[in-house]
């Protein structure tokens, strides 16, 4: 038994306690550093406390991506090849009481997921990546990485590599990174106070730890124990403080270990929170003409019984035309609206390849319930503004559903037995307001009137808000001469 696993008085070894039953010894090549690496990971959340039941590790392919999955005894994200970091951003904003962490390769992280991992530090995402840099791919055959030192042969660069390899920590923390440290497997005390120093921090914290591959790289470079790595790390490395005395030239080939960064900046979803906040309140939005009040220009809203609104459940919307006519903008809106109301919302959007023209889709989910389908099946709500989209989409109108049509621009099936409300939107816009542009919103205020699915109000403000500056009385006027056109 290791020091690192000595037991506490009347405990488990922390490996024992935070590994799954029945999986050790593990499965790594014989002398590979995986396991020195989930040697120190368990110990560093043991002495923290940590509860692995509150934890989702996240991992890619390759050797290091089996150190989280299946050993570690917590939930597991084991995602594509260099997509891990896409992964754990995703759930770390979707569970802030959950501690993300990543454990991979330098192949996956710093190789296809290299721009995953430069952009989480660049935001300062609050997520704990522990990179296993072992110099190569060394699962798929031993192919040079992105970590290879130069003139080192693998099976791509049989003849050496000529290309210089990235020193991965040093641009994480050019890029952003809060927390950046660098260890090798040698240094196994050090390793653990660095694995605790990043899963304590708040933050984008990353940990380099350089690591031996006894099969793939050390046949490559004639070293084939782990003890030959171990002894070669120690003669290499250097700590930071005596590596700044150093010359570029004396540097050449060594190791610089220690914590490379380690400063309190904001973290992603603080700052994203803020500007939810920021863009939530009224009083906050951005200044422009207070919206037009209902009695100036509006006549009374549709009276009971015109429509009956869609009730507390999830409601899903789509609106589809053609690109040009705001047809995103108009679901984007309706998206912030509904956030702004303390309502879930998702909005996802599809356009052809050019700006104008070609079939162009919005779709907005809110409601009070967690939302899971971000394309959903059927629509509660359909509105339609070309023909074209009429025939890609109306069959996805749900039973009992409410369609919308711009009347000109649409001709419905004969006998189609739908609820279904036509408005002259484009022609409104052209004629009444002498702008075609803000078709969106007439629409917009005609399907807020029809189907009561939020607050005029909250809509208004969130126009006010998201529309280009100088244009806002113009779009809350196209608003209110869609929702007048409901009760007509």
């Amino acid at each position: 038994m290791s020091p690192l696993e000595k037991p506490r008085e009347g405990t488990q070894s922390a490996s024992r306690r935070l590994i799954r039953p029945g999986l050790l010894p593990t499965i790594f090549c014989t002398g590979c550093g995986g396991g020195t690496v989930l040697n120190c990971f368990c110990r560093a959340v043991d002495e923290l406390a940590l509860d692995p039941r509150r934890m989702v590790m996240v991992t890619g392919i390759g050797c290091s991506s089996w150190i989280p999955s299946p050993y570690f005894l917590a939930d597991t994200l084991h995602t594509t090849h260099g997509r891990a970091i896409a992964f754990a951003s995703g759930v770390r904003v979707m569970q802030p009481a959950m501690k993300v962490v990543v454990i991979a390769g330098d192949g996956d992280l710093s190789g296809i997921g290299g721009n995953h991992l430069i952009h989480a530090a660049r935001r300062n995402i609050d997520l704990t990546v522990i990179m296993v840099n072992n110099a190569i791919y060394g699962m798929t055959g031993g192919q040079v990485a992105p970590t290879t030192p130069e003139d080192v042969p693998t099976t791509t660069t049989p003849h050496g590599n000529v290309e210089p390899p990235f020193d991965v920590a040093s641009l994480v923390a050019a890029a952003g990174g809060t927390f950046v440290a660098r260890w090798t497997t040698y240094h196994v005390f050090d390793l653990v106070k660095a694995f605790k120093a990043a899963l304590a921090h708040k933050g984008f914290s990353f940990v380099e730890v350089v690591s031996q591959c006894t099969t793939s790289y050390g046949k490559a470079v004639g070293m084939r124990r782990a003890a030959e790595f171990l002894a070669d790390y120690k003669a290499r490395s250097l700590r930071l403080s005596k590596a700044a005395t150093l010359s570029a030239e004396e540097l050449e080939g060594k190791i610089t270990v220690g914590t490379l960064r380690n400063v309190a900046k904001p973290e992603f979803r603080e700052r994203l929170h803020a500007q939810v906040a920021r863009v939530s309140d009224p009083g906050s939005a951005r200044q422009g003409p207070e919206p037009i009040p209902p009695g100036a220009v509006n006549p009374p809203g549709p009276p009971a019984g015109v429509a009956r609104g869609l009730g507390g459940e999830n409601v899903a919307l789509r609106f589809a035309g053609f690109g040009g006519q705001g047809v995103v903008k108009a679901g984007e809106i309706l998206g912030l609206a509904a956030c702004a109301e303390g309502r879930r919302a998702l909005q996802n959007q599809s356009y052809g390849s050019s700006a104008r023209g070609g079939l162009c889709t919005a779709d907005v989910t809110l409601g009070p319930d967690e939302i899971f389908e971000i394309e959903p099946d059927a629509f509660d709500v359909l509105v339609l503004l070309s023909q074209d989209s009429c025939g890609a989409f109306l069959h996805q109108l749900r039973a009992g559903g409410v369609l919308i049509y711009d009347r000109d621009l649409v001709k419905l099936p004969e006998g189609n037995g739908l609820r279904a409300h036509g408005i002259p939107a484009t022609k409104i816009a052209a004629e009444e307001l002498g702008r075609k542009v803000v078709t969106n919103m007439v629409v917009l205020g005609f399907c807020a009137a029809i189907t009561e699915v939020l607050p005029r109000a909250a809509l208004e403000r969130a126009i006010v808000a998201n529309v280009p500056k100088g244009t806002e009385e113009l779009n809350l006027r196209a608003f209110a001469a869609g929702f007048a056109h409901a009760a007509s």
